[in-house]
């Protein structure tokens, strides 16, 4: 996707609501697809409609996926069963899931295309946060519920791992990134993350990671690799 020389709104196309509602709990998260041998998937983060990253424990039998039906030009809720693919020895640690999915050719999918070659030093991403509802009025969430937006910039340098201080811990999968604009609320993990390059004087989009964790106190959110997201899609 080629943009102009500025951030713009076509990027937020590729992120996608979704929400689960069970035993009067709500939970919200943000996804979008991917595709692997003309096999469509929807991915968004583990803790979404589990329990932890593990996905051990789900939180909803099912969750809703909020999509664009080109023949009645209206948004539409469609059910995705929350059996996530199995994981891997390589992803059981990883706070991503991704679900097989076949959607009618009516729906508008966006396509995020992903390379594992990305160096982002500043990134944007839209995510869908935390909005009042119930599922008795899904209303709140088909029409008027609309992405925000974050940037950040890269905090650390990218190509060494991250250390925990309390752990002493060395993190090979994620990136983190300092607040630049805008913010993170509950419900915006799993946002497809985006950075910028120039290529023969042109600015292009590049997918540069999945949102993991954010902390507001902090002001900085951690990002699952691309890198690690496509080794992950060429297992599946």
């Amino acid at each position: 996707m080629v943009l102009n020389n500025i951030w713009i709104n076509p990027i937020q196309e590729f992120s996608y609501f979704l929400f689960s509602v069970k035993d009067n709990q709500v939970h919200q998260g943000t996804g979008f697809f991917i595709e692997k041998d003309n096999q469509t998937y929807l991915v968004t983060a583990s803790h979404n409609f589990f329990q932890d990253k593990f996905a051990t424990q789900k939180t909803a039998d099912f969750f809703y996926i909020r999509l664009h039906n080109n023949v009645t030009n209206k948004l539409e809720f469609l059910q995705i069963n929350n059996n996530p693919i199995s994981k891997s020895e390589k992803s059981k640690n990883l706070d991503i899931n991704f679900y097989k999915v076949d959607i009618a050719k009516q729906y508008d999918l966006k396509i995020v295309k992903i390379k594992p070659n990305c160096l982002p030093t500043k990134i944007i991403c839209y995510g869908f946060g935390v909005v009042d509802g119930n599922e008795d009025n899904p209303d709140l969430y088909l029409e008027s519920l609309k992405p925000t937006e974050f940037k950040g910039n890269l905090k650390f340098e990218y190509n060494k791992p991250l250390r925990y201080f309390e752990t002493n811990e060395l993190d090979f999968d994620n990136y983190v990134v300092s607040y630049e604009s805008g913010t993170l609320t509950k419900g915006t993990s799993g946002s497809p993350v985006f950075t910028n390059y120039s290529e023969n004087g042109v600015i292009k989009s590049e997918f540069a990671g999945l949102i993991h964790l954010r902390n507001e106190q902090t002001k900085l959110a951690t990002i699952l690799r691309p890198e690690i997201i496509a080794e992950l899609i060429d297992e599946l």
